[in-house]
């Protein structure tokens, strides 16, 4: 994972994904922002769940995008954290939308 600034574990459900990524948590001296979405329905609710987790408000944010934007400087802060997104299949179209904006503003998306 040094090499690469996103990587996505993928399998079937039930196999470990999550707790194979928790374990590297453990193992790892990164500090780990985790952001779980198993209960995550909507954008704004994907949005507010990151924004919660990096410290960030989104009071000001009128659109997805600007949401988005807030959340990418909040991870431009984040001096070496990596930002972990659990079950992110749930919220898979949106993501691949910002994907690319947060991996930009944070050494490792996971």
């Amino acid at each position: 994972m040094e090499r690469s600034s996103a990587v996505s574990v993928v399998g079937p459900g039930g196999i470990g994904k999550s707790r194979l990524v928790r374990a590297w948590i453990q193992a790892t001296e990164a500090p780990v922002w985790f952001v779980s979405l198993a209960d995550v329905a909507r954008t704004e609710d994907v949005l507010q769940a990151v924004a919660s987790v990096v410290g960030v408000s989104l009071s000001g944010a009128r659109t997805d995008d600007a949401a988005a934007s807030t959340i990418a400087r909040g991870l431009s802060r984040s001096r070496g954290r990596v930002l972990v997104l659990d079950t992110a299949e749930l919220a898979a179209p949106f993501l691949v939308s910002v994907a690319d904006r947060w991996r930009q503003a944070t050494p490792l998306l996971l």
